[in-house]
């Protein structure tokens, strides 16, 4: 397992063997298509932080800043985001099946093209949230704010359940 260093350049240097990196300050850093499975994350500080197609199945990033952070095709299944941050964070094409994002703040985050079948936003801040294009299919937003939302809702892709029970 491996820990990050951040270097002028952005690299990432990886030298421990923990799966708990809570905590760190990862503000900016460079993680395009890293493997953070399983990983207890929380409470990281990764505003700004390039996410792009990394792997995060699993991964604890409960109270984690991602405000701004590039997560463009990464991969999230089974991630616990309760309490996190993702102030206008970049979401298109992001698998999010299965997620918790309760108490989470996603204002302003854009989530096109996702998938969140499943995922649970129970009260959730979503708005001005942009899900054009998104699998909402099973999805949970009860109680979530959607003021402001970009949603197209197609009846055969929310599910039996209907979207905000």
């Amino acid at each position: 397992m491996k820990i990050f260093s951040r270097y002028d350049s952005n690299k990432v240097i990886f030298e421990t063997e923990s799966d708990f990196l809570s905590g760190l300050d990862l503000n900016g850093v460079n993680l395009k298509s890293a493997n953070l499975t399983d990983l207890d994350l929380s409470l990281c500080n990764l505003e700004n932080a390039n996410l792009e197609d990394a792997k995060l199945w699993g991964t604890n990033l409960e109270k984690t800043n991602l405000n701004n952070a590039r997560l463009v095709g990464a991969t999230l299944i089974g991630a616990c985001l309760k309490n996190a941050s993702l102030v206008e964070a970049n979401l298109i094409d992001t698998d999010l099946k299965d997620s918790e994002f309760w108490y989470a703040d996603l204002s302003g985050a854009n989530l096109e093209k996702s998938n969140l079948g499943d995922a649970d936003f129970w009260h959730a801040n979503l708005s001005n949230a942009k899900l054009l294009g998104a699998n909402l299919f099973n999805a949970k937003f009860k109680d979530a704010n959607v003021y402001g939302t970009t949603i197209v809702i197609d009846e055969d892709d929310i599910g039996t359940d209907g979207i905000f029970d």
